[in-house]
């Protein structure tokens, strides 16, 4: 996928060979009909509507006393990366490891060091 290419991916139930195809080409199938066909509101709060689908599931799971969609770990799991990142970068880029908090007891007091 170059600069300017559209998003492509390969499903092996697709296909037995690698045979990359455009994402939307599984948009009816694979996407909800509420991202297919987003309400004004959902677009105009940018980032083509996805934050804007995570604030009303997580609002609407704390109105009606529901699971959030979107549990601390996986809130983790997509947050932690880009922080661990800066670390990275301070540290003349050298690697540094990501913590899976599923596994940490208690949160280490010097872990950014």
């Amino acid at each position: 996928m170059g600069l300017g290419d559209h998003p492509k991916i390969w499903l092996e139930e697709h296909s037995d060979q690698v045979v990359w195809q455009p994402l939307s080409d599984f948009e009816e199938q694979y996407m909800p009909e509420i991202w297919r066909n987003p309400p004004a509101e959902a677009l105009q709060a940018g980032h083509g509507g996805g934050d804007y689908f995570e604030v009303r599931e997580f609002v609407d799971s704390i109105i009606n006393n529901t699971k959030s969609p979107i549990d601390i770990y996986e809130s983790m799991d997509m947050t932690v990366p880009g922080l661990i990142s800066e670390v990275s970068m301070n540290r003349d880029s050298i690697p540094v490891e990501v913590p899976d908090f599923r596994s940490i007891k208690r949160f280490p007091e010097d872990f950014a060091k």
